[in-house]
């Protein structure tokens, strides 16, 4: 699946909850999740944009140009850790068991979010 460029505001016209979060923050929680949409402008790529259309959440996360309330450092690293532990032992697993884990992870996160 490839991403879609569009502008921030069309992230903050498109849904009611976003958030942000600095480059590589979401690298273990979103392992095997791939961005809808990207933002970028003249000076090159700004971030991604991870969506939930269920909870209508959107996600910004890169360097510059990112709209929306902060995440808290705790929220990521406590969703991080719970994904590096999965990740630690897949040598005798299959990769569906490791995905479904990850998965679960992925929306226990964004329950989270759309509860603060």
């Amino acid at each position: 699946m490839s991403k879609t460029k569009t502008s921030m505001k069309s992230i903050r016209n498109s849904w009611s909850k976003i958030y942000s979060c600095g480059y590589g923050d979401l690298q273990y929680i979103m392992k095997y999740n791939e961005p809808e949409f990207y933002n970028s402008g003249v000076y090159g790529w700004n971030c991604d944009i991870y969506v939930d259309y269920a909870r209508d959440i959107a996600i910004t996360t890169g360097y510059r140009g990112m709209t929306g309330k902060m995440i808290d450092n705790a929220i990521i690293e406590k969703y991080s850790n719970i994904a590096k532990k999965i990740m630690e032992n897949t040598f005798n697993r299959p990769y569906e068991d490791i995905k479904k884990e990850l998965d679960e992870n992925v929306e226990a996160f964004y329950s989270e979010l759309n509860n603060n």
